[in-house]
């Protein structure tokens, strides 16, 4: 059933690192978080610590995701061809790690950015629901609409500096041996992501001071 707003009551999950919102209150210049993670809702998988995220979720972003969405049976990238294939894709709401027990977080399936989900849907006029995973996939259907081009430059850049390709390009084998050696699972996470563009590099504003673009 629908609830009026004041009916929800937030209760902030550390999500984020602490600190970030004194960044925020320095100036706000940094990368929106929730463009980041309309970016890499598009790029990740269903693969999650070792199973399957529920049906209409995503949780680790792996090469097979990379080959089946930018790379295409291609060796490589260059940046704009990825900006074409990105923005043509559907975001999926990604879900976070359990840090107490990593194999279950497909179980647990902890919503990335819960109070920002919620949020964002209350500044957007979007239907209220104790469900919180309809309201991160309706909210994500809305943000599907948008492309964060700025966002998905960043990521394309840090991963293309992280697999040490050559400047504006994504080379397939790189990447996967920069994921391969990131974790058993050779795959990023919502929190590897964050941690890819930089912690202190990603706004969280308060979502009532958001312009919607």
């Amino acid at each position: 059933a629908a609830l009026a707003a004041q009916d929800i009551v937030f209760g902030r999950e550390m999500d984020r690192p602490y600190g970030t919102e004194i960044d925020t209150a320095r100036g706000g210049n940094g990368l929106d978080a929730l463009d980041l993670i309309n970016i890499f809702g598009r790029l990740a998988g269903s693969q999650c610590f070792g199973a399957e995220a529920q049906t209409g979720f995503v949780c680790q972003m792996g090469i097979a995701d990379l080959d089946d969405k930018i790379f295409k049976g291609g060796a490589s990238v260059t940046e704009a061809e990825y900006l074409e294939r990105v923005k043509t894709l559907q975001m999926r709401w990604p879900l976070k790690m359990f840090p107490a027990m990593p194999r279950q977080s497909a179980m647990a399936a902890k919503i990335a950015e819960m109070e920002d989900m919620r949020q964002e849907s209350i500044v957007r006029g979007l239907p209220l629901s104790r469900n919180m995973y309809g309201m991160a996939s309706t909210l994500a259907g809305e943000l599907s609409k948008e492309f964060p081009e700025k966002a998905a430059k960043q990521l394309f850049r840090k991963m293309s500096s992280y697999s040490l390709c050559a400047p504006g390009t994504l080379v397939r084998e790189n990447m996967a041996g920069w994921l391969a050696s990131k974790n058993e699972d050779k795959a990023l996470a919502w929190g590897d992501i964050l941690r890819t563009i930089g912690l202190f590099q990603i706004d969280w504003p308060p979502a009532a001071t958001r312009k919607l673009k």
